[in-house]
Order: structure tokens, then sequence, then C-alpha cells
């Protein structure tokens, strides 16, 4: 296999995931600023719903694809037209079934709740869409599938809006488009695999096929799992302090989730490597593992300080009662750090460690819902983004323990040195006055960004 530069595949893949979670922060915008703070609510509330069944309904395709289809070689183009066979049928069926379960869970919402879960879904199936390419290497198509769902939502959202329509216009407009564009791109690549695939092999990639997705319940149960811990507060919320309470959190987790999604942009780029690299070089495979830590590490001054400047000018533009949020922003901020930088759980995928993985994030959740559910009465979103952080630590406990398990290394002196002066940066900017923490914050994101940009030239995939 050809090596590629990491820089170029993680620019494309920054790119995927901006595009992906901008759309949501501008449509979650458009119904935090045009319509009541119940109506976000209850909206980012039926995001959490559909995306949630619409994970489940792909088997853990999405995560398996983008680690299968490199080893796959022949076989790969049978293999994804079975894949996106499934897709396509679960999709509405997804659509579907979210809207019971929401109807089951609360009767008050209507046929229109269908438009935004349909969103949710077809959302989902773009980003299984974009792990195709991702496997491929073509990380430039996985932005241009996350641009045609995303846009198709966008400017739906925008005409409603400036038609001055009800919030039940909105959603199912919003939603039937979006369907429609993913069902149409769906249908459109399984085509063109059905036009590679060689009838001469199809029994084999039949077999194989069903192999992987019998091994692919451990990536479904793991990418759920970590998946909920992080949009679960908004339901909980919703059910222990109502719809109020889970707008201003879903606020905060907007910028919070661009952060998240920028620590999962190395796992996107990284995993495939670090996977085939684990099964031709295990030599390599503990270098590169000690080169992503180091990546990871610089990351973190960069994207904490974007969120955390990015974040306030959200919260100003989704409205003044918004700005109630920022304390939750900071917390949330800290949390995903702690979750997503710190002995990452990529390296035990790479090594076919799925359940180790998944027992480090059924840890986090199990903790984040007890935590939340003693919490969240009290205190509200603060609550839910204290249970965040405090999960976020146990997971951490245990994944150093698989770490060791498993022979893997923390990092040398030169992480340590960077992680004692990250500690010192961060503290800075918290406890000294805000004339000297925000110049703090400024360098830190300039400091951050260049040192994040020389690990990246500096490291080739496969």
């Amino acid at each position: 296999m050809m090596t590629r530069p990491a820089f170029s595949a993680t620019v494309f893949t920054v790119v995927d995931r901006a595009i992906r979670a901008g759309g949501r922060i501008i449509l979650f915008g458009f119904a935090a600023r045009f319509f009541s703070i119940e109506d976000a609510g209850n909206f980012a509330y039926l995001i959490f719903l559909g995306t949630m069944v619409a994970r489940v309904s792909d088997f853990g395709m999405t995560g398996f694809l983008v680690r299968e289809i490199p080893a796959c070689d022949f076989l790969s183009a049978h293999l994804e037209k079975m894949a996106i066979q499934i897709r396509l049928v679960g999709l509405p069926f997804a659509v579907l079934g979210s809207w019971v379960l929401a109807w089951f869970w609360e009767p008050a919402f209507g046929f229109e709740a269908a438009g935004t879960l349909a969103f949710a879904c077809a959302i989902d199936g773009s980003q299984f869409l974009a792990s195709i390419h991702r496997g491929h290497g073509r990380y430039g198509l996985a932005a241009l599938d996350s641009a045609y769902s995303t846009a198709a939502a966008v400017i739906a959202a925008l005409l409603l809006v400036l038609s001055d329509s009800s919030f039940s216009t909105f959603q199912l407009g919003v939603g039937g488009s979006t369907l429609c564009v993913v069902l149409l791109r769906l249908y459109w690549v399984w085509r063109q695999r059905s036009a590679q695939a060689s009838r001469q092999v199809f029994s084999e990639a039949r077999v194989r096929f069903f192999c992987l997705i019998a091994q692919s319940k451990w990536f479904l149960l793991g990418s759920t799992v970590a998946w909920l811990k992080f949009e679960a507060g908004v339901a909980l919320l919703k059910h222990l302090s109502g719809e109020s309470a889970a707008a201003l959190y879903a606020s905060a987790l907007k910028p919070v989730g661009v952060l998240s999604q920028s620590f999962f942009v190395f796992s996107l780029v990284f995993i495939s490597s670090l996977s085939f690299v684990f099964s031709k070089d295990r030599d390599r495979f503990f270098g590169d593992v000690n080169r992503i830590h180091l990546l990871l590490l610089a990351f973190v001054p960069f994207g904490y300080a974007a969120c955390i400047l990015g974040g306030k000018v959200l919260l100003a533009f989704f409205g003044e009662q918004y700005l109630n949020a920022e304390p939750i922003l900071e917390l949330l901020a800290v949390a995903i750090i702690v979750q997503m930088a710190f002995v990452s759980p990529q390296p035990l995928l790479a090594m076919r460690k799925e359940k180790s993985a998944n027992i480090i994030a059924a840890v986090q959740l199990v903790s984040f819902l007890v935590l939340g559910w003693v919490l969240i009465p009290g205190h509200g979103g603060m609550g839910a983004a204290l249970a965040m952080l405090l999960s976020s630590c146990l997971g951490k406990l245990v994944s150093i323990g698989y770490y060791i398990k498993f022979g893997l290394s923390l990092g040398g002196l030169t992480y340590l040195a960077g992680l004692l002066l990250m500690i010192v940066w961060f503290f800075s900017v918290q406890l000294l006055p805000a004339t000297i923490g925000l110049p703090l914050l400024g360098v830190g994101l300039v400091v951050g960004g260049i040192l994040t940009a020389w690990q990246l030239k500096r490291t080739r995939l496969f």
C-alpha cells in the first residue's frame, strides 16, 4: 500500500467533520433564534433519539469498514455493496423506529417530530458513506458526501425560516430534504459498487461479509456506548430538569462537539494505518502509537482555546438566554479533553481488542448515568457537565490498566514534559486575571496549531 502524508488526509477529514458539525450548529442556531427555548430543547432531544436508532441499525459497519477495507483488496466492492444495501433498507426503518420510540416516551410528539428524526438518521447515513471513502483513502470524497447532505439541510432550513414557517414545518422540511439526498447518494454508490463487483468471488465475499458483521458487533457496542455518554445528557436533562435545561446543555455541546470531532479526526485518519501496521510490522506499531500520543497532546491547547473562544461567540449567536451556558461550556471542554486526548482507545481497536475498548466505554457510560441521575436534579446542566468530567477520569484509569496489560506505552519523557507544560498553561489561563489569561489562551491557540501541523507533516500513513 502506498504511503500517504498524514497532513493532507487530516486536512480533508477536518473539512469533512467541520461541514457536518457546522450544519448541526447552524440548524440548532435556527431553532434557538427563531423558535422557543423549549422547541430548541425538543429539537436536540429528537436528534439524540434519531442518531441513537440509526447507529444501531447499521450494525457497526461505519466503524469496521474503515478498518477492514484496506485489507479486503478485490473483495471490497462486494463488501461495500452488501453493506450499502443494508443501509438503504435500514434508514427508512430507523426513521420509523425512532419516531415510534419518541412517541412512546413522549406522546406529545406528533408526526412532525419524524422530520427531525429523519434528519438525524440521514446525517448518520451520510457518515456511513464517508467511512467507505476514508477506507480507500479518498478523504476528499468523504468531505464531498458530507457537503451534499449538509447543504440540503441548511438550504431547506434557511428557506423555511425566511418564509416564517412554523416549527413543525421546519422539522419536516429539513428532515425530508436531507433524507432524500442521502438515499439518492446511497443508491448511486451502490450502483457503482455493483458494477465493480466480480461474480467469480461473490460467494467468498458473502462469507467474508457476514464474518465481519459478526465481528462488528463490538464496533457497534463500543461506538454506540461512547456516543451515548456524549449525548445522553440532553435526554437526562429533558426528563429530570425540563426542555430549557436540555436546550442550554445542548447549546454548550455544539462547540464542545466540534472539539470532540476535532480529536476524532485523528482517529479516523490513523485507525486504518494503525491496523495495517499492526498486522505487518509490530515494532513500528508501538512507535506509531507514541507519535499519535504526542500529536493529540500538541492539539490540546489549540483545541481548548478554539472551543472556548468560538463557543462564546456561538452562545451569543444562539441568543442572550444561552449565555448562561458559558460555565457548562468550560467544564464540558475539560471533560472532552480528558476523554479524547489522553490514553486513546484507538491503539486497542487497531490491535483487535474491541472488548477492552468497549469495557472502558461502558464504565464511562454507566458512571455518567449514575452521577448524572444524582447531580442533575440539583445542579442542572452543570451537574451533567460534572458527571461527564468525573466519568471521563474514571474511564482513563481503566484505560491505563489495559495499556499496561497489552504492553502499550503511556508516553516517554518528551510526552511527560509536554504534559506538564500543558497543565501549567491550563491552570495559568484559569487562575490568572483575564488581562493575562486571555493572551495566554491566544498563545496556546497559536503554539498548539504550529506543533500539531509540525507533527502531522513528519508523520506518514501506512
